[in-house]
C-alpha cells in the first residue's frame, strides 16, 4: 500500500481506500494527486463509501473526481482514421476482444502461476469491456530472463489486458503481465493509450462507443441532492446529521452556520462533543444547543440536572458517554447513571437511565437516529416526545402509566412494545408506527385520536379495560381478523375504517360511535354491539359480507344519512329495530 493510499484510508476509511484504488489507478500514478483532490473538496468522513454505494452513486463520484484531473487540460489527443485493431497492429500487438469468461481464459497460458490476473478468477466481462493485446513473439519472451522485473520491460508489456469499466464513464485500466510482482501492475503505460501509440484513445472511443472523454464537467450535485453534505465557505463539502435554519451539525465536531465554520468548537475537540444537534461541554459538564437552534428540545434540561461527573469511552465504531449523579462513582448501580451511546457519526443511537421518572415536553423532539430507549423508572411521558424519530426499534418503558400527545408520531421502525401498565394515551401516539404486530395493554382505559393510524401489520391487540377510544383508530389495517374490547363505551370517528381482513368484532358495552364506524370492512362477518344506542353518518357503510342474522345490535333510535351503504338487508334490520324502539317512522335518510 502506498503512502497516499494510507492517508486516504486514515481520513476516509479502508473501504474508501479500496474503492479509490479500483477507480483511479491512473490518477494514483501521480503522487498525492488523488489525495489532494479529496481533501480539498470533501472533508474527511469514514461514511463516504457507504453513502456512495448505498445510494448507487459510485459513477457520479468517479465523474466528479476525474473532472478535476481534466478540466484544466488543453492537451488534444491525436486523431487517426485507423481502428484499434489496426493501430495496435501498427504498434506491434494483436488485439482481441473478450465477450465471455471463456474468451479471457484463452490468455491464461501467458501468465506464471503467481502472476495470473484476477480477471481469470471471475467473469470480468460482466462489469468491464475486456481486451487482450499480445505482442508479436510474446511466446518467445521468457520470464526467467528477467531477474529484476520492471513494469515497462519487454516481458511485462508483451501481453497486456486493456479493460474499461462499464457505465456512464468507462474508466481505463491496462494490466501488466507481471501481475502482483511489480508496483502498480494495473497502471501499465500509466493507463494512457497514447503511450502505446498516438491516436489509440480516440480510436477506442469511436470504434467501441466508449466514453473516455478528457473533458468531463465537474458536478457535485449528487453530494447535496442525494446525500446529506453541505458546502462551507472554505469550498469543501461536509457530511451533516441535522440541519435547522441553515445551521448544519456535522461530523468531526463541526457546526456550519450559514456557510461559516464555527471554529471555537471545531478546534477544541478535547473539550466539546457535538452529538445530534447538541453540544456537550466536558469541562463545564453541561449539554446545550447552538444559539441559532429555535427548535424546542428539553433533553439538555434532563441531562444537566444533578451532574457529578462525565466519562467518555471511545472505540472505532461507538462512543459511550456516562453522566454520573452526585455522590456516585463508576462502580455504582446502573440506575444512578445516564448513558448515551453514539455511533461513528456522533449520532445518539441509544439512551439508558433508570433514574428519570418523567420525560418532559419536547424531550429529544427532533431526534431521528435513536434506536433504543431504556428507562425503567419513567412513569409519565409528556407531549411531543420523540416526535420525529423514525429508527427506534427497542423501547423499554415497563412502568409508564401515562403517555401525552404525539409520542413517536412519525414514521417509526418499532416492532416490539411493552406497555403493560399504561392507563392513559394521548392523541396521535404511534401515528406512523407501521410494523408493530402485537400489542397488549391490560390497564389502558383512555386512548386519544389517531392511535396507530397508519399501522398495517397489527395482528393482535388486547385492551380489556379500554373505555374511551378517539377517532381514526387503526386505519387500513391488513391483518386483524378478530377483535374484542369488552369494556369499551364510546369510539370516535373512523373506527377501524378499511380494515380489509376483519371478520369478527365484539363490543358488548359500546353505547356510542362516531362517523364512519367500520366503513369499508368488506369481510366483516359478525358484529356484536348489543348496548349501542347512538350512531353517526356512515355507520357500517360498504360492509357487503355482514348478514342481518350476524348483527347483534342494541337500541338505536335514529339512523342518520349514508349508513349501511350497499347493505340493504342490514339497513332493514336496523330500521325495524329503530321502529320498534321509537314506535314511529324513521327520519328520511339517503341510502
Amino acid at each position: 500500500m502506498t503512502d497516499e493510499l494510507k492517508r486516504i484510508k486514515k481520513k476516509y476509511g479502508e473501504e474508501m481506500m479500496h474503492l479509490c484504488r479500483s477507480l483511479f489507478s491512473t490518477l494514483l500514478e501521480e503522487e498525492n494527486a488523488l489525495y489532494n483532490i479529496l481533501i480539498n473538496n470533501i472533508a474527511p468522513t469514514k461514511l463516504l463509501y457507504n453513502d456512495l454505494v448505498k445510494n448507487d452513486l459510485v459513477d457520479d463520484f468517479k465523474k466528479y473526481i476525474l473532472s478535476f484531473v481534466n478540466k484544466d487540460s488543453d492537451e488534444e489527443l491525436s486523431n487517426s482514421d485507423l481502428n484499434p485493431y489496426e493501430l495496435m497492429q501498427k504498434a506491434g500487438y494483436k488485439l482481441y476482444k473478450c465477450e465471455t469468461k471463456k474468451d479471457t481464459l484463452k490468455f491464461r497460458k501467458y501468465y506464471e502461476p503467481d502472476e495470473e490476473l484476477c480477471t481469470f478468477n471471475e467473469d470480468r466481462t460482466l462489469k468491464c469491456y475486456v481486451f487482450f493485446a499480445v505482442k508479436k513473439g510474446a511466446d518467445r519472451i521468457n520470464r526467467e530472463d528477467f531477474d529484476s522485473p520492471q513494469r515497462q520491460d519487454d516481458y511485462g508489456t508483451s501481453v497486456i489486458s486493456i479493460q474499461f469499466s462499464k457505465g456512464d464513464i468507462n474508466t481505463l485500466s491496462i494490466k501488466n503481465r507481471y501481475n502482483h510482482t511489480v508496483k502498480k501492475p494495473d497502471s501499465t503505460f500509466s493507463n494512457n493509450l497514447e503511450n502505446i501509440i498516438p491516436g489509440l484513445t480516440n480510436s477506442f472511443s469511436k470504434y467501441f462507443n466508449l466514453n473516455i472523454s478528457q473533458n468531463l464537467e465537474p458536478s457535485s450535485k449528487f453530494l447535496t441532492d442525494d446525500l446529506t453534505y453541505v458546502r462551507a465557505n472554505d469550498g469543501r463539502y461536509y457530511r451533516y446529521n441535522y440541519e435547522f435554519y441553515n445551521t448544519y451539525y456535522c461530523e468531526n465536531n463541526i457546526i456550519i452556520d450559514n456557510g461559516n465554520i464555527i471554529d471555537d468548537i471545531k478546534i477544541k475537540k478535547e473539550r466539546y462533543i457535538i452529538m445530534d444537534y447538541f453540544i456537550l461541554d466536558l469541562k463545564e459538564k453541561k449539554l446545550s444547543k447552538y444559539p441559532t437552534l429555535h427548535y424546542l428540545d428539553t433533553f439538555p434540561d434532563v441531562f444537566n440536572k444533578d451532574v457529578s461527573k462525565i466519562e467518555v469511552i471511545s472505540n472505532s465504531k461507538e462512543k459511550i458517554i456516562k453522566k454520573y449523579y452526585p455522590n456516585d462513582d463508576k462502580n455504582v448501580l446502573k440506575d444512578k447513571i445516564l448513558t448515551i451511546v453514539l455511533n461513528e457519526a456522533n449520532q445518539i443511537i441509544a439512551l439508558y437511565d433508570d433514574n428519570i421518572t418523567s420525560l418532559p415536553d419536547y424531550f429529544l423532539y427532533c431526534n431521528v437516529h435513536l434506536k433504543g430507549l431504556y428507562m425503567q423508572g419513567v412513569k409519565s411521558i409528556n407531549h411531543n416526545v420523540l416526535v420525529y424519530n423514525r429508527n427506534l426499534v427497542n423501547l423499554y418503558l415497563p412502568h409508564v402509566k401515562e403517555i401525552g400527545d404525539n409520542f413517536l408520531s412519525q414514521d417509526s421502525m418499532l416492532m416490539h412494545l411493552n406497555l403493560n401498565r399504561v392507563e392513559v394515551i394521548g392523541n396521535k401516539v404511534f401515528y406512523f408506527v407501521r410494523y408493530l404486530r402485537k400489542l397488549n395493554m391490560p390497564n389502558v382505559k383512555i386512548i386519544g385520536d389517531d392511535f396507530l393510524y397508519n399501522n398495517e401489520d397489527m395482528d393482535i391487540i388486547t385492551c380489556p379495560q379500554l373505555v374511551t377510544l378517539g377517532s381514526d383508530f387503526l386505519y387500513y389495517n391488513l391483518f386483524i381478523e378478530d377483535m374484542c374490547f369488552p369494556n369499551l363505551l364510546n369510539v370516535g370517528d373512523n373506527f377501524l375504517v378499511h380494515n380489509l381482513n376483519l371478520r369478527n368484532l365484539s363490543l358488548p358495552k359500546l353505547e356510542y360511535t362516531g362517523k364512519n364506524f367500520l366503513k369499508t370492512n368488506a369481510r366483516l362477518k359478525e358484529l356484536n354491539v348489543p348496548s349501542l344506542n347512538k350512531i353517526e353518518p356512515g355507520f357500517l357503510s360498504y360492509n357487503t359480507d355482514l348478514k342481518p342474522k350476524s348483527l347483534y345490535i342494541g337500541n338505536v333510535c335514529d339512523i342518520p344519512e349514508n349508513c349501511f351503504l350497499r347493505n340493504n338487508p342490514v339497513r332493514r334490520k336496523i330500521e325495524k329495530i329503530s321502529r320498534g324502539n321509537r314506535g314511529k317512522t324513521l327520519i328520511k335518510s339517503k341510502w
